[in-house]
């Protein structure tokens, strides 16, 4: 449930209106909650305007939601049980959130001071791509992080409730954005620009109080506790001293601490508050945050200075890599470590080549975390080699603590000691295996006087390798610069200057002494010229190609002219002393007295663009500028963002002056010293610092205007110029001069007409306190670049079954396009020009080439073939054709594929073999005899083999065999016919059908089909049978039904069928009946479609029987088995379809191959060797084509092992 709870303070009063933070508390066991000390002291309550349609909806896989978090902490709140309060962020660091103090902390009453929200029993989270609803205010999509209460970081804890400006805090997460959410999401960047009253913005977050009367029924059922929403609207009031703004639009509860992004989508500040009171007009309902004042971005920057990642990140099997300037690598190769890798465009790296390499660094902190041995190397080598590491035995820490006896380790490796160092009690001892990146030995100290550091100042010297190119190797000489003038001194002498908001360059001149530009360290607030961190102790780091770095401050730096360092190039100088030397490198060579460069003459650049050491070598000079006061400045090309404050070398490989500034692919400039700042500088060379002298810049004025400058008589002499001395310190005022000099003030522009490197400038006059001025407006270009890379199209062949060979049809493909825009800024002051570059890519279609592979089938016939059999059946000189036989086929079928050359390629060829069947013939032996002897008996049986009826032998049985012939068998002339008085065992019967009976038996078996009727009687008989006809019901269904009886008596043929109670005597026409007579001779018989084998004593055969050579098998009741056989044993035999038992290979009719013993079994799980070749039968026995056998041994498409 929702409640309306104090907080979160004014921000202006209109009437009875105030603005309230816009931090949602919700109770999780439904029970009131007690007025929260926020900042301010008015109830939480959100509004909107237009019913809450301004609130869009936001997928969280969007670029617009990139970067924005979901923060909520859960706590006991005392009397009123846990309770939740949640709000929203944006990570402008890899693991660095930027959000509202008030979504942690309350404020103290009496002080104003911050207070954690639920103490020891507060538990905060972080939740990235929220995109469903909540479920008891827990989110149920996403990916949540628990945060350490440490983690939280507040811009001014002390003065938190006091004013908006003060409700700020950074988040640190454990993991980065881009492994929170597999490299979908990455930071946002803080932007530059400045925010003006009517500037549109756009704020993105997770609202969740939606009780406001005010939002629309439809709206209400809309928007979802758990999802990410935007809110779009403009500036109405901006306080640019504090950053204060507000503007009109829907404020609900949840959106604390979300994101103000400016058109370009970058981060300008944050939302904190909203109306307070429902009974608002639309008109007077606001939002209000802060906007980022340069002191705000400082402290940010700070912060991801100190806690943002660099290096290596380890997520399970997602490694993601993180530059100096805490930039992920996403889609590029890049060496680390002496390593290759491909980064994808998740980020997620992959090692290409080269041995990965891990390193282990000690750090060791006070109890306030201030370092006092900075991640010092102290093993490396490759991943996973042993690492042994011995704190005590360490000779940095044995230095440190050398003079303190009473020094205590409180921690070790995140363990709790307490313990002196000297007491071995406890272990020191660190064993592990190298791991990828940097592993950090961390030790906190206490009681620990280090005799080179006093309490005052902080430790200036690092030991050891630093990474000054995202790489452990230290920066090497090319073979180029190794070449130059002095260009082995002049590279190591380089130095990289890091600041809390980047970095630039410097030279080492002296052991203890840098030659670099001021606007590395000062920029502008207003009128007045600040440090770009906002403080006047902020700490810098010096560090050379050798590894060695110094740490230095605001008090180290001296300016050839701070007040007017940042307006124009020409006092735009610094000097850097270091407290401790350089002593291992040699300062570089300088000019012994001020030198002119003119145009077409080389120059040399000595500087860390990108953080990278990349000496660019004889640029040639594109143009000079001369600044006044003997100030020249030159421009060249082939420089980056980074370098300012390099050396700038002549041809000789000799320091004439500083960069200053550099635009990708385009100008570059830089400050060639003049006589008085080349003194000052070699004033602090040679340890007598003195005070920078300033030459007053000639007036210069038209032909047309020198009639309007005062007149100077004939014999005096024109006044030199007036020389005076500044050091760093606000100057006294000039004498005053006879004929005062014109002063020009001059400011820069972008001019989108002209091109980059050109420049107009535009004069106005003026007069301040009797003084002539010269407003100079200097337009630089900043004409956009445009450059057009085409991409070529790719080729994909690809097949079609259905088209013949030779086929062939295209598709055209179309190449495409990536348009790089290159816009440019100007400083309004320095007149340095920035780049941006923009892309947009057209993708290129690919050219489809389809080539027809329809599968070839090649048909052979395989000839018939003739086989003549005698028969002692047929006379001699007859013929009889047992089997016409028929031509057998052999079809082999070829597919094709497409390789992606488009090459064309045998993909499977597969043969199909239908056997022929050979034409058998008998030829007659039989010898002629009498015709008495031939019709002895009509009743005798006509006995024959099975094959010589009814011969079914599947076209495609491999082996043809002979089929015994002798026995007798009923020809079809001895089938009974109606009327005809047979003799039989019993007596005489009158046949009155036409149908054989179907089974043999010792009587006659009487079939009867009857119509009607309960019950059939026979009479006439010796014993008279009642057969019970099928019931009513039965009749009903199949009202003609056969049934069957037996009698055994003798009489008359003549029935009666009696239906109902009374006899209805009736012919029985429809009874059909029939008898066979015993036939007792030995031999093979065929009744009813089956055969049998009589033995001599009149049985029939069961089971197995030798005939001719050949084994038949006969059932229980007699009759012969054709087909596949399994007996007792589980053995498997095959029965032909003259029932001989098969012997050899074997192909039934699926076209599968067997293998059937010499007993006539079936092998399987086995080797054959057959005529020189082995193959291999599976467990159902069948013979394995084109595979590999279960032990591992491969047989190709006829069965034959491949050796």
């Amino acid at each position: 449930m929702f409640l309306y709870l104090k907080g979160l303070g004014k921000f202006r009063k209109s009437k009875a209106y105030g603005l309230v933070g816009c931090l949602a508390l919700v109770s999780m066991i439904g029970l009131s909650i007690p007025d929260l000390p926020v900042v301010g002291g008015r109830t939480v309550y959100a509004d909107v305007i237009q019913g809450g349609d301004d609130i869009k909806d936001v997928s969280v896989h969007e670029k617009s939601a990139e970067g924005v978090a979901m923060t909520y902490t859960t706590y006991d709140s005392g009397t009123s049980g846990k309770q939740t309060a949640s709000g929203s962020g944006v990570f402008v660091a890899p693991n660095v959130m930027v959000t509202v103090a008030h979504n942690y902390y309350d404020k103290n009453q009496e002080n104003k001071s911050a207070v954690l929200r639920g103490g020891e029993s507060a538990r905060s989270y972080v939740v990235m791509n929220s995109e469903t609803e909540k479920n008891n205010k827990v989110p149920t999509s996403g990916v949540s992080e628990a945060l350490e209460k440490d983690s939280i970081h507040l811009y001014n804890g002390n003065d938190f409730g006091k004013d908006y400006s003060n409700d700020l805090a950074v988040v640190v997460t454990k993991k980065p954005v881009e492994a929170m959410t597999g490299g979908e999401d990455s930071p946002r960047e803080l932007s530059h620009k400045e925010v003006s009253t009517g500037d549109k913005i756009t704020m993105v977050g997770y609202p969740n109080d939606f009780s406001t009367p005010n939002l629309s029924e439809e709206n209400k059922k809309r928007l979802k506790d758990g999802k990410a929403y935007s809110v779009s609207t403009t500036v109405s009031s901006i306080n640019k001293e504090s950053g204060a703004v507000t503007y009109h639009s829907s404020a609900l509860g949840g959106f604390s601490g979300a994101p103000l992004f400016n058109d370009k989508g970058e981060v300008v500040g944050i939302h904190q508050h909203g109306t307070n009171t429902p009974s608002a007009k639309e008109s007077e309902r606001i939002g209000g945050g802060t906007i980022f004042t340069e002191k705000h971005k400082a402290w940010i920057r700070s912060m991801i200075d100190k806690y943002g990642i660099k290096g290596w990140y380890i997520d399970g099997a997602n490694r993601y890599y993180y530059d100096e300037n805490h930039i992920a690598l996403k889609d590029v190769e890049s060496e680390i470590d002496g390593a290759w890798y491909h980064f994808d465009e998740k980020g997620r790296a992959t090692l290409v080549k080269g041995e990965e390499k891990g390193r282990v660094l000690l750090r060791v902190e006070d109890t306030k975390g201030t370092p006092l041995i900075s991640d010092k190397v102290v093993q490396e080598g490759p991943v996973g080699s042993g690492l042994e590491f011995h704190l005590r035995q360490n000779p940095d820490f044995k230095q440190l603590v050398a003079t303190s006896p009473t020094a205590k380790v409180v921690s070790y490796n995140g363990v709790s000691v307490n313990k002196l160092v000297s007491d071995t009690s406890w272990s020191d001892e660190y064993v592990s295996k190298l791991a990828l990146g940097n592993t950090i030995i961390k030790a906190v100290v206490d009681s620990v006087n280090p005799s080179s550091t006093s309490s005052s100042d902080f430790a200036r010297t690092e030991v050891g390798k630093v990474d000054l190119s995202g790489k452990s190797n230290l920066p090497m000489p090319s073979k180029e610069v190794l070449q130059a003038p002095n260009g082995s001194e002049n590279f190591y002498a380089t130095t990289h200057i890091q600041t809390p908001d980047g970095s630039g360059s410097g030279t080492l001149i002296a052991q203890n002494l840098v030659l670099t530009v001021a606007h590395n360290f000062l920029t502008v607030k207003g009128s007045e010229v600040v440090t770009k961190s906002g403080r006047t102790n902020t700490v810098y780091k010096a560090t050379l190609p050798n590894g060695q770095s110094v740490h230095f401050s605001d008090d180290d730096i001296v300016y050839w002219n701070k007040k007017d360092s940042v307006f124009g190039f020409k006092n735009d100088l610094a000097l850097v002393r270091l407290k401790e030397d350089f002593k291992a490198v040699s300062p570089v060579e300088m000019v012994s007295e001020s030198t002119s460069i003119a145009k077409g003459e080389k120059v040399s650049v000595y500087g860390f663009p990108d953080g990278r050491l990349s000496p660019v070598l004889d640029s040639e000079v594109v143009d000079t500028t001369d600044f006044g006061s003997g100030i020249e400045g030159i421009s060249y090309e082939g420089t980056k963002p980074g370098a300012s404050g390099g050396g700038l070398y002549n041809d000789k490989g000799t320091l004439i002056g500083v960069h200053q500034n550099g635009v990708v692919g385009s100008r570059s400039g830089g400050l060639v010293l003049s006589k008085e700042q080349l003194d000052w500088v070699r004033s602090y060379i040679e340890g007598q610092p003195k005070d920078p002298v300033y030459v007053r810049d000639e007036v210069l004025v038209d032909e047309k205007d020198k009639d309007k400058l005062p007149s100077t008589p004939k014999d005096e002499k024109p006044s030199t110029p007036k020389i005076e001395s500044d050091k760093d310190k606000v100057e006294p005022p000039l004498k005053p001069q006879k004929e005062p000099k014109t002063e020009v003030i001059t400011t820069y522009e972008g001019d989108s007409t002209l091109e980059v490197g050109k420049e107009r400038t535009e004069d106005t006059k003026g007069e301040k306190e009797g003084v002539p001025l010269i407003y100079r407006v200097v337009y630089k270009g900043t004409k956009p670049k445009v450059e057009k890379e085409s991409i070529a199209f790719d080729t994909l062949y690809q097949g079609d079954e259905t088209k013949e060979l030779g086929f062939r049809s295209v598709v055209e493909g179309k190449g495409g396009v990536v348009t790089r825009t290159t816009t440019y800024q100007v400083d309004k002051y320095t007149g340095a020009v920035s780049s941006q570059v923009s892309e947009k890519k057209i993708a290129p279609q690919s050219k489809v080439i389809t080539l027809g592979i329809k599968p070839n089938s090649v048909i052979k016939e395989l000839p018939i073939t003739e086989r003549f059999e005698d028969s002692e059946e047929l006379e001699k000189g007859k013929t009889e054709v047992v089997s016409e036989g028929y031509v057998g086929k052999e079809v082999t079928k070829v597919t094709y594929k497409v390789l992606a050359n488009g090459k064309i390629v045998e993909n499977s060829r597969t043969v199909e073999v239908t056997p022929m069947r050979e034409r058998v013939v008998l030829k007659g032996v039989k010898e002629v005899v009498s015709s008495t002897e031939e019709n002895s008996s009509n009743l005798k049986e006509e006995v024959v083999s099975p094959d010589k009826v009814e011969f079914l032998v599947p076209k495609d049985a491999p082996i043809r065999e002979e089929l015994p012939a002798s026995s007798e068998e009923f020809s079809e002339s001895e089938v009974l016919v109606s009327g005809e008085k047979i003799p039989g065992d019993l007596g005489i019967l009158i046949v009155s059908s036409k149908e054989l009976v179907p089974e043999r038996v010792e009587v006659p078996d009487f079939v009867a089909k009857v119509t009607g009727g309960e019950k059939l009687t026979v009479e006439g008989h010796r014993d008279e049978r009642k057969i019970k006809t099928p019931s009513k019901q039965e009749r009903l269904s199949s009202p003609e039904t056969t049934a069957q009886f037996t009698t055994n008596g003798t009489g008359s043929s003549s029935l009666t069928a009696v239906f109902g109670v009374e006899a209805d005597n009736m012919s029985l026409s429809t009874v059909e009946h029939s008898v066979i007579t015993y036939n007792q001779q030995r031999g093979w018989h065929k009744i009813n479609n089956q055969w049998y084998f009589r033995n001599s004593d009149g049985k029939e055969r069961t089971g197995w029987m030798k005939e001719n050579d050949a084994w038949y098998y006969f059932d229980a009741n007699g009759i012969m088995q054709t087909g596949w056989l399994q007996d007792t044993d589980g053995n498997w035999y095959y029965l032909k379809d003259n029932g001989m038992m098969e012997v050899g290979w074997f192909q039934d009719s699926s076209g599968a191959w067997y293998y059937l013993g010499s007993s006539g079994s079936m092998e399987s799980n086995t080797w054959i060797y057959y005529k020189g070749k082995w193959y291999y039968i599976d467990a159902f026995g069948k013979l394995l084509f084109n595979s590999l056998t279960p032990d591992g041994y491969r047989v190709n498409e006829y069965g034959e092992w491949i050796n």
